[in-house]
C-alpha cells in the first residue's frame, strides 16, 4: 500500500466481501482512526463505488452520538477516514449470554439511532451485531451503512443484507412493505441471540435440513408464517419482564404485531433517560459485566425440557427419511430451490435460488409433481407451500415444454418428548 501524507494504515482490523477495515493514524491530528477500504476490483465498477460515497454522504449528513462518526474521505484511495471503534457485539453473539444490564444498554443505544434515523427517512437494512459497535466510553453505535437508503427509494435487489437477522418482509411481500419496522425486527432477532448466547441456534432445530446452506435456511424461516421464537418466559430464565417484552414485540413476523416506531420500544423499555435523550452526548455506557456464579447463570430450559421430558410442547422441523414414494434427488441441469409463493392464477411459482435471488418459474397446465408424502404418488399445484424444496426439470412435448417437479418437504410433529435416539437420528414424541 502506497504511503499517504496524512493518513497511515496500521494493520488489518476487519474485512468483508465489499471492503476491509484498517486501524490507522492521522499524522495531522495525533489521533487513531478506522480507514475502511474498498477492495481493488470495486474502484472501477460505478455502481460500487456510488453505493461506497453514498454511506460516506449519509454518514456525514447524520451525525449523532450512536452513529458511527466519518471524518474524511480519501477518493482516489477508496477510502472512508472514520472514527475507531474498539469492538463490535458478533465477537459476543454465539458465545456466553450478555450480560442483562448491558443489554438493556445496548437495545437502548440502538433504539435511540434508529429513531433518529427513521426520523429522517432512512432505513439502515442490515442491522446485525457486527454493526452494533463500542466505542472507548463503551458506547453501542451503529455503522456499516453500505446497504442503507430512503424509504422512498425503490431501487435494489430482493435480497440485501444477511439473512440471519433479515425482517420477513426483506423475503416476501407477504409481510407488507419494507420499511423502519424492519431495522426494528432485525435488531430485535440480535438482541435475542445475545441473550440467549451459544444456546440460541438451539431454537431451530429445522436449519440442519438445508445442510451446509445457512443463509437458505435463515431465509426460509423468516419467510414462514409459522415458524416464531418462542416467549421468552419459555426459555430463559431471570429475564426481566419489560426487556423480555419489549423483544418479543421487536421479533414479531406480523408487522401488525410489531412496533411500528423505535420509540414505541423505547417507552416499553425501562431505561435511564440519558439512554433516551434527544440526540444529545450521553453519558450512559455499557456496564462491564458482573461475574455470574455458575449455578445463577442464566439456562436455556429448553434444554433442559429435552432430557428430563419436561411437559413442553415442541415442534420439530426435520426431512423424511423413508416411505415408499420418496422425492427424487435433483438431476443434473435441474432448477433448484425453494418456494416463496405461488401464483395459481399464472400456473407459476416465485423461487428463492440458491444464490439467493427470485425467479418466478411457469410450470403450466397439469405439472408432474412428485410427493415427499408416502400415501400418494402426485400432488396439484394447488398444494406446494412456502418453505418446499424442489427440484424441476424440463421435457419437450412438440411444441410445448412439461415441468417434471421433485418436492422434499419438511415435516412436523408436536408434543413431549418421550425418547431421543441421536445414533439412528430419531426423536420419538
Amino acid at each position: 500500500m502506497q504511503p499517504h501524507p496524512r493518513y497511515q494504515p496500521l494493520e488489518k482490523i476487519a474485512s468483508g466481501s465489499f471492503a476491509s477495515v484498517y486501524r490507522g493514524k492521522d499524522a495531522e491530528l495525533g489521533r487513531e482512526v478506522a480507514i475502511k477500504q474498498i477492495h481493488d476490483q470495486f474502484l472501477s465498477d460505478p455502481q460500487q463505488l456510488e453505493r461506497y460515497w453514498a454511506e460516506a454522504q449519509l454518514l456525514a449528513s447524520y451525525p449523532h452520538p450512536n452513529i458511527v462518526t466519518i471524518y474524511d474521505i480519501v477518493r482516489d484511495r477508496g477510502w472512508l477516514i472514520m472514527e475507531l471503534m474498539q469492538t463490535d457485539l458478533s465477537r459476543v453473539a454465539g458465545k456466553r449470554p450478555m450480560d442483562l444490564g448491558a443489554l438493556r444498554t445496548t437495545l437502548a443505544h440502538c433504539l435511540r439511532a434508529l429513531k433518529y434515523l427513521h426520523a429522517h427517512g432512512i432505513v439502515h437494512g442490515d442491522i446485525k451485531p457486527s454493526n452494533m459497535m463500542v466505542d472507548r466510553r463503551r458506547r453501542v453505535k451503529l455503522g456499516d451503512f453500505g446497504l442503507a437508503r430512503r424509504v422512498s427509494d425503490e431501487e435494489g435487489s430482493l435480497i440485501k443484507g444477511t439473512t440471519k437477522y433479515m425482517a420477513p418482509e426483506v423475503v416476501s411481500d407477504e409481510f407488507g412493505e419494507v420499511g423502519p419496522a424492519s431495522d426494528l425486527y432485525s435488531l430485535g432477532f440480535a438482541a435475542y441471540e445475545l441473550l440467549c448466547g451459544e444456546n440460541f441456534e438451539s431454537l431451530f432445530p429445522g436449519l440442519n435440513a438445508y445442510g451446509r446452506d445457512r443463509q437458505m435456511a435463515w431465509m426460509m424461516w423468516h419467510a414462514a408464517p409459522d415458524r416464531r421464537l418462542p416467549e421468552i418466559s419459555r426459555v430463559l430464565e431471570n429475564v426481566p419482564p419489560d426487556l423480555a417484552k419489549t423483544i418479543q414485540k421487536l421479533v414479531a413476523k406480523p408487522q401488525s404485531e410489531r412496533y411500528q416506531t423505535a420509540d414505541q420500544a423505547l417507552s416499553d423499555l425501562k431505561v435511564d433517560i440519558k439512554l433516551v435523550g434527544g440526540g444529545e452526548e450521553s453519558s450512559a455506557t455499557l456496564p462491564r459485566p458482573k461475574k455470574v456464579e455458575p449455578d445463577k447463570m442464566r439456562r436455556l430450559m429448553l434444554i433442559g425440557a429435552f432430557a428430563a421430558s419436561a411437559l413442553m410442547s415442541l415442534a420439530m422441523l426435520f426431512w423424511p427419511t423413508g416411505g415408499s414414494q420418496p422425492a427424487a434427488m435433483p438431476s443434473e441441469g435441474a432448477l433448484t430451490g425453494v418456494v416463496r409463493n405461488v401464483a395459481l392464477d399464472r400456473g407459476a411459482i416465485v423461487l428463492i435460488l440458491p444464490e439467493g435471488a427470485a425467479k418466478e418459474v411457469p410450470l403450466g397446465k397439469d405439472p408432474k409433481i412428485r410427493s415427499s408424502d408416502g400415501d400418494r404418488a402426485y400432488m396439484p399445484i394447488s398444494e406446494l407451500k412456502p418453505g418446499d424444496r424442489l427440484s424441476i426439470t424440463f421435457t419437450s412435448a412438440g411444441d410445448a415444454q412439461r415441468a417434471t417437479v421433485a418436492v422434499r418437504r419438511p415435516m412436523e410433529a408436536a408434543g413431549r418428548v418421550k425418547q431421543i435416539d441421536p445414533e439412528r437420528r430419531r426423536l420419538v414424541v
